[in-house]
């Protein structure tokens, strides 16, 4: 069980909230995405903990990597179980388009199991990316979308290294897709106040957002 691996930092070394982090590849690896202080799932979807159980019992961490048995075969990979769970919101290759129902399933899937910060921001992006191409036909898939960014912005706040790689001097202005996404939906909805919200946080990170000087005018109105 991932659990009942040793960590390659000592827990007593760690701050409170991070007692179930462990590094591998120079990533940090937490359990679940609750345990990242700073951030709270609150997605539409709860999860199955029957399926979730299952899916942590498929696995063992080895080497450096992640162990996976499916149906008495064993394979090695250093791909994260949640980052290995949210590859089946989109299919291989991507080439069926993801219903919206079993994408947020997925992902009230990949939130209980153990990934990186990073692992979890890519998975709420995809996830908010199908959202969008199918809010047009359900509209009130903007609630479930809007829910998503707000954790994704709070998971950006508790770990700016998920957007910024400052390892590798990247100096590049910050630029996350799905809270342009919304800044964008926001700003055509008249919800001046929302997009501003989410612009503030990412020029806060670094951004070079200009749309957030417009924003600021129109939310006072």
């Amino acid at each position: 069980m991932v659990t009942g691996f040793p960590d390659t930092v000592t827990h007593d070394a760690l701050p409170a909230g991070c007692r179930s982090v462990r590094r591998m590849n120079g990533s940090d690896i937490f359990d679940r995405l609750n345990d990242i202080p700073g951030v709270r799932w609150d997605g539409p979807l709860a999860h199955d903990p029957a399926a979730v159980d299952a899916l942590r019992r498929s696995v063992q961490r080895i080497d450096g990597g992640w162990a996976y048995t499916v149906g008495g075969d064993v394979s090695w990979t250093s791909q994260s179980p949640a980052s290995r769970r949210a590859g089946d919101m989109v299919g291989p290759g991507g080439s069926v388009r993801p219903l919206p129902g079993t994408v947020l399933a997925v992902l009230a899937e990949v939130v209980q199991l153990p990934g990186s910060p990073r692992d979890y921001y890519y998975a709420i992006a995809t996830a908010v990316e199908v959202l969008n191409e199918a809010v047009v036909d359900d509209p009130r898939l903007y609630d479930d979308i809007h829910r998503l960014v707000m954790v994704q912005l709070d998971l950006v706040r508790a770990r700016p290294d998920t957007v910024v790689q400052a390892e590798y001097g990247d100096t590049t202005p910050v630029r996350n897709p799905t809270a342009d996404l919304w800044v964008d939906t926001c700003t055509c909805e008249g919800a001046f106040d929302e997009a501003l919200a989410a612009a503030t946080v990412m020029v806060a990170l670094g951004s070079d957002d200009h749309r957030i000087h417009d924003l600021r005018q129109w939310a006072t109105r």
